[in-house]
């Protein structure tokens, strides 16, 4: 009966790392022959084949590999080749992200890195962001002699990505105050329109934005550009100028993204000239529908190809809504200040005497006929209550009148 080989049985396990390293032709590598293997070698792969944590061998000044299933697993299609070759050889573009920390290690002091972002794809799968936490341990001979480094990393990908959403949740909240505070003061609708326009595209850091609104007749008015180079100027443009695609999309309500004009399958040649010739390479367009109508589009551009996230379309779609509804607060606010000039310009021709109190009976206006009949000037009026000008034997009988009045509604006559 033959001997029976033990190094033909290691390392033990069923994985496919375990049952790789047992075939594979190490006498070519820089570990040399299995036989030749030292206890402390195969006590590190034994350890790492048998562990649940991303784990690789580093072997050598060349760093030639050897890893567990977990890893395998995360580099794809670089597996099983990556097997017994060197790592720099292996992923030549990301040597820098852990030839210092290697060569620490070599030298017999442990390194960390912290959050290291890498794209990785799963065999089979497209590239993902991943972000690990990574640990350099050096591994020693029986005589203190550093032969090779162990790498262990962390998937810390969940949590990165936990505090990414928060504290965008935070900029986009913090962002919606700036934008209240600062619609809250304006009075003019255009400006109203404009600022939002130039604080969102600050905020997205785009090259430029503006708010189209619909005047009714197939027209809009476009509010100035707020470019990196110089604002422009209102104007006006028809709503067939937006073609029949995105015109569409926009009576339907639904947010248009063009990551990439110039290569855009939908846009015709002099669509994709026009767009060049204004240095527009990425645009992201939100209309605002109430009621079934197109009231006004907002859009957002940038100079060159870029993507966008389905977060900063949300927050575009949240702009055009709170802008819409502070230019109909400022409208509101400019036709009440317009009907109260009006009204004190009658007033003050009127030769009867008017004035104005609030809920709580206080005159917040007069014009000079009723100040001449109570014998008083205007400033020495405003502010009071009309019981404090009303003699005491009068306010019995006209307080109950005055209170009928302001719940009600109901009219009365003081003779």
């Amino acid at each position: 009966m033959p001997p029976h080989d033990a190094a033909a049985d290691w390392p033990l396990g069923g994985t496919e790392p375990a049952r790789l390293v047992r075939a594979h032709p190490w006498a070519k590598t820089p570990f040399g022959p299995v036989e030749g293997w030292s206890p402390a070698l195969r006590t590190i792969v034994d350890l790492m084949l048998g562990s649940g944590t991303m784990m690789c061998l580093m072997w050598g000044p060349s760093a030639a590999l050897i890893y567990n299933e977990p890893y395998a697993r995360r580099i794809g299609n670089d597996h099983p080749a990556a097997l017994g070759r060197s790592a720099f050889e292996v992923w030549p573009d990301l040597r820098h992200m852990f030839e210092e920390q290697f060569a620490r290690a070599l030298g017999g002091e442990e390194a960390h890195v912290r959050a290291q972002p890498l794209q990785l794809a799963e065999r089979g799968a497209a590239p993902r962001d991943h972000w690990f936490d990574l640990t350099y341990t050096p591994v020693r001979e029986r005589d203190g002699r550093v032969v090779g480094v162990l790498v262990r990393l962390t998937d810390t990908t969940e949590h990165i990505l936990a505090d990414q959403a928060l504290r965008r949740g935070q900029e986009r909240q913090t962002f919606l105050l700036r934008l209240s505070d600062a619609l809250r003061s304006l009075g003019n609708p255009v400006e109203v329109q404009t600022v939002a326009a130039r604080l969102l595209g600050e905020h997205l850091r785009a090259s430029g934005a503006v708010y189209a609104e619909n005047l009714g007749d197939g027209g809009m008015v476009v509010t100035p550009d707020c470019t990196d180079d110089a604002p422009g100027s209102e104007r006006s443009c028809r709503f067939d100028d937006l073609g029949e695609d995105l015109l569409r999309e926009m009576r339907a309500g639904r947010a248009v993204v063009r990551p990439d004009i110039a290569n855009d399958p939908v846009l015709g040649e002099a669509d994709k000239a026009a767009h060049a010739a204004r240095r527009i390479g990425a645009t992201l367009n939100v209309p605002l529908v109430r009621g079934g109508r197109l009231l006004a589009i907002l859009s957002v551009h940038y100079a060159a190809a870029r993507d966008m996230t389905p977060g900063e379309v949300a927050l575009a779609q949240e702009v055009a809504e709170r802008t819409w509804s502070a230019v109909e607060r400022a409208r509101a606010e400019e036709a009440l200040r317009h009907s109260e000039e009006r009204f004190r310009a009658l007033a003050e021709q009127a030769e009867v005497g008017i004035a104005m109190s609030d809920r709580e009976q206080r005159f917040v206006y007069v014009n000079d006929t009723y100040a001449r009949i109570v014998g008083r000037r205007p400033e020495e009026i405003l502010g009071r209550t009309i019981e404090d000008l009303t003699a005491p034997e009068d306010w019995t009988q006209n307080k109950p009148l005055l209170e009928a009045a302001l719940s009600g509604g109901r009219p009365f006559i003081i003779e």
